[in-house]
């Protein structure tokens, strides 16, 4: 049985007293607290100082264990501690598909990416992408295009963060979750944003990337998904330039094509969304298992 281990509690809405008992979830969090960046002590009084935030409703916040706390980003190596958020949160259960790329991409990238979007939005499915300008922007426009749901993992705190006017028209508290692990007020930075990808790749059952460079944050999403075991696809062109000269990169490291053409009829590009439907329906049913905070509270 593992031993009992006692932590510094964080006086919460409710003045919730919370003890951690499982040596496995000690490590977790030891390991959080152990990567170069924000120490422990501050990171935790940096969520307390935000209580008149949560308190005023301006936002909320899942600690790591809540039971409302995405279970998959227990599973990671360095899960997030706390979790600030606005929207709202959707059934963990459900699988979601994330969709990154470029910020400076191709016009064909681009309109893919809507495309791939919407097509997943109008089967059902969430997307989820870091909304920076190019791929990821596309893709939350897509989903909401197609009355579909997106959730939005920001590299910097959320209330640092205004959406632009085309997304703010589209989204709703139900349709658009804004997901952040960084102090409400913590600017934007470069760790912030590579640190948004764990949390991506964590949450999605499968990752689609659309179009790629050789090096930089979209490589580096696709080796942390390689690394959790998500399946990985990659949009084939038939003609690449240096902004789409990471997709046949990555195909050799062992990423699944997905086939993109272009329908002369209405001039749009589609996607075949097939194989990644097909793919988060089986990791569905592969991951139908008790939740790792059910286990602790027994």
């Amino acid at each position: 049985m593992a031993d009992e281990h006692w932590y510094p509690t964080v006086d919460r809405i409710g003045h919730q007293r919370l003890i951690i008992r499982d040596l496995r979830s000690s490590l977790l969090l030891q390991r959080r607290f152990d990567d170069p960046g924000l120490p422990a002590q501050w990171y935790l009084e940096a969520a307390e100082k935000d209580r008149k935030g949560l308190t005023r409703g301006r936002f909320q916040c899942t600690f790591y264990w809540d039971r409302e706390f995405p279970p998959q980003l227990r599973e990671i190596y360095d899960p997030p501690v706390v979790l600030y958020y606005r929207g709202k949160l959707p059934e963990w259960t459900q699988p979601l598909v994330a969709i990154v790329g470029t910020r400076h991409p191709t016009g064909q990238a681009r309109e893919c990416s809507y495309a791939l979007a919407f097509e997943l939005g109008t089967a059902g499915l969430t997307t989820v992408s870091g909304l920076a300008r190019g791929i990821d922007a596309e893709a939350h426009m897509g989903s909401l295009s197609a009355s579909g749901a997106t959730i939005i993992v920001l590299g910097c705190g959320i209330r640092r963060y205004r959406p632009p006017n085309a997304l703010r028209e589209l989204a709703t508290p139900e349709s658009t979750l804004f997901l952040s692990e960084l102090p409400p007020k913590q600017t934007w930075d470069a760790g912030g944003a590579m640190g948004r990808n764990r949390i991506v790749c964590g949450l999605a059952s499968a990752i689609v990337i659309v179009e790629s460079q050789e090096s930089g944050g979209t490589v580096h999403a696709a080796k942390k998904a390689f690394e959790l075991g998500r399946p990985v696809f990659v949009i084939q062109f038939d003609e690449y330039d240096e902004r789409s000269a990471g997709n046949p990169q990555l195909l050799r490291l062992g990423a699944r094509p997905l086939k993109a053409h272009f329908d002369p009829d209405d001039r749009t590009w589609r996607v075949d969304i097939d194989p990644v439907v097909d793919a988060v329906e089986k990791g569905a049913d592969a991951s139908s298992q008790p939740d790792q905070m059910d286990l602790l509270s027994t």
